[in-house]
């Protein structure tokens, strides 16, 4: 099983780490797992330097993650998420571009339109 988009917010680092070891004790005690590797934390600019763990593992810290489809950042900088957004549109663009641009009009005797 797979739980996955959930964030936790603290007042300190170590207080997100007590948060995240009793999501963790939680999860294990109906079968599922937090994956380490997979698991990030953030900080704002009041925040002091921390090395997050769980359990043996360190916690990389990101300056940005996208959550339910939204990059989010501390400084609500929304360039990411346009940068985000116009990479994917290109990227389905250039999927079907073959089929866009290829399509034959039946009434038009077969002949590329």
């Amino acid at each position: 099983m797979f739980a996955d988009d959930v964030v936790l917010i603290g007042d300190d680092p170590s207080a997100l780490e007590l948060s995240l070891k009793i999501l963790s004790d939680a999860a294990r005690s109906i079968g599922l797992e937090i994956h380490p590797g997979k698991t990030k934390w953030m900080k704002n600019a009041f925040t002091r330097d921390y090395c997050s763990r769980m359990e043996a593992s360190v916690i990389e810290e990101v300056s940005s993650y996208v959550y339910l489809g939204q990059a989010i950042t501390m400084s609500n900088d929304l360039s990411i998420e346009i940068g985000r957004r116009r990479r994917a549109g290109w990227a389905t663009f250039n999927k079907y571009r073959g089929s866009l641009f290829s399509c034959t009009d039946k009434e038009q005797n077969g002949k590329n339109v």
